[in-house]
């Protein structure tokens, strides 16, 4: 029994040698689809994260340029919104905006003020830098109010898997939007800061001496926190602050006067003003532009000053004048022009100048140039304090 038994085994090994090479094929096959398949997945993970939501808008653009927006005001990202220059595509491209899961958490201390947007194609770069708006809500997902001038601009970086910061261009308050400049496609997303539990609360406790806008600044000194000063427009030696700017520009049959920090006359970019009877100033509301101030209870709780922008500034016949220079040289009367600002009740302060715009638009320099007449006056604020039993 044993002789056939090992000659029958001869005979079948020849057909299982032929199968074992077939499996050893196999296994071969698998296990390199299971590396490419890896190396594709590690390949693709750096440059962009999946797109895994229909676009809310969408346009072909080329050479010339365009605006999109999400105009759907369902959308949890309206309002958010795209605008390339002349010549920043290389190629034509059609440009898609949609919502978008975070590729990553944000970084510590550091809260989702909006929906993220991704603007596809992802990694699409330009040439010349565009304009994104990215849309903000009123609260964040705990329910914390958002603070309109602690919000900011983040976009992922797919290569470093990290959110980064980008400067702001522009604020729309009213319509709850920033604006910034990107020469990139990526997702981004409209951040707010967690305050420093170190520091005084804001806006809970106001210190007197602080800036009008932005949480108070410290540096410590013996073991306590002392408040850092800023601005002081008018007096040199203080740490710079960040003012804001009434821009006011002339039209043929029209004015426009808006506030915000950058000057600007686009109209998303700032809150309007109301012109005084006379023309000869503004009448702003505090309260809806300057939390600190809407914190305070009295806008006269607060010393305001104001200058003019010389550099901004553009009228006929006029010459921009700081009477609080000691070194600029007297003007005739006819040519003097004087930034003034004051709180004249619990919410309003009145910026006003010594010309009379009526009698300016009459000239006949203004009728051939009627844009080219400007004015600008940066103004700021610091709190004065509490009365004595507050």
């Amino acid at each position: 029994m044993k002789p056939e038994r090992k000659a029958e085994l001869h005979r079948i090994f020849p057909g299982e040698s032929i199968m074992h090479t077939l499996k050893i094929s196999a296994l071969c096959f698998c296990l390199f689809l299971i590396w490419g398949c890896t190396e594709e997945k590690t390949e693709s993970a750096n440059p962009q994260p999946p797109v895994t939501t229909r676009p809310e808008a969408s346009m072909t653009m080329d050479f010339r340029g365009g605006s999109l927006k999400v105009t759907d005001r369902a959308s949890s990202i309206f309002d958010a919104g795209i605008t390339l220059p002349v010549n920043a595509l290389y190629s034509a491209e059609t440009i898609e905006i949609r919502p978008t899961p975070l590729p990553a958490p944000l970084p510590a201390g550091k809260k989702a003020a909006g929906p993220a947007v991704a603007f596809s194609p992802g990694g699409l770069n330009f040439k010349a830098p565009a304009v994104l708006t990215l849309p903000y809500g009123e609260k964040t997902a705990d329910g914390s109010r958002i603070h309109d001038y602690q919000v900011h601009a983040r976009y992922f970086n797919p290569d470093k898997r990290k959110w980064e910061s980008m400067p702001l261009k522009s604020r729309d308050i009213e319509n709850k939007t920033i604006s910034f400049e990107s020469s990139h496609f990526s997702v981004y997303i409209a951040s707010v800061e967690t305050p420093d539990t170190d520091f005084p609360a804001y806006p809970q406790k106001l210190t007197q001496g602080e800036y009008f806008v932005h949480p108070p600044e410290f540096r410590l000194e013996n073991g306590e926190h002392v408040l850092i000063e800023k601005g002081r427009i008018n007096r040199p030696g203080i740490q710079a602050g960040t003012p804001f700017h009434l821009y006011v520009r002339f039209y043929e049959k029209a004015l426009l006067a808006l506030v915000d920090q950058q000057a600007s006359v686009n109209t998303k970019a700032g809150h309007r003003a109301v012109f005084t009877e006379d023309g000869t100033g503004v009448i702003l509301d505090t309260f809806p532009v300057f939390e600190k101030i809407r914190a305070s209870g009295d806008a006269r709780l607060w010393r305001w000053e104001a200058v003019f922008v010389a550099e901004l500034t553009r009228l006929v016949n006029y010459k921009t004048v700081d009477e609080q220079n000691p070194y600029v040289q007297p003007f005739p009367e006819n040519q003097r022009l004087y930034a003034q600002i004051e709180a004249i009740n619990e919410r309003e302060i009145l910026i006003s100048w010594n010309f009379d715009l009526p009698m300016e638009m009459e000239s006949e320099i203004y009728k051939q140039n009627p844009r080219d007449q400007t004015l600008c006056i940066a103004f700021e604020a610091t709190f004065l304090g509490f009365p004595e039993g507050e």
